[in-house]
C-alpha cells in the first residue's frame, strides 16, 4: 500500500523543487555557470541547509538540557539551604 505524503510535506518538496530550478537558471542565465559548477554549488548549498537544520535541533537538545539542569539546581539548592536552615536550629538549641 502506497504511503499518501503528508500535505505540508508534499507542498514544501514542490516548493523546494521549483525553488532548485529557479536557482539552477539564475546560475545559468545571469552568472553564465556551467552545468558542473551549478551541480556543485547546489551540493554545497544542501549540505549548508542540512547543517543548519541540525545546528537548530542541536540548539534545541541543548536547551531542553539546560532546563533540566537549572531544575536541578534548583530543587539541589532549595535541598540545600533546607539543609542549612535545619543545621543552624540544632546549632541554637
Amino acid at each position: 500500500m502506497k504511503k499518501e505524503p503528508e500535505p505540508g510535506m508534499h507542498f514544501i518538496r514542490i516548493r523546494t523543487d521549483e525553488l532548485d530550478e529557479r536557482c539552477r537558471q539564475r546560475l545559468n542565465e545571469e552568472l553564465g555557470m556551467d552545468e558542473e559548477s551549478i551541480e556543485i554549488i547546489m551540493n554545497l548549498r544542501d549540505q549548508v541547509i542540512a547543517l543548519q537544520a541540525r545546528l537548530r535541533e542541536l540548539e534545541s537538545m541543548l536547551g531542553t538540557y539546560q532546563a533540566g539542569y537549572n531544575s536541578r539546581l534548583i530543587k539541589f539548592r532549595q535541598v540545600f539551604y533546607e539543609a542549612e536552615w535545619e543545621d543552624l536550629e540544632e546549632t541554637k538549641e
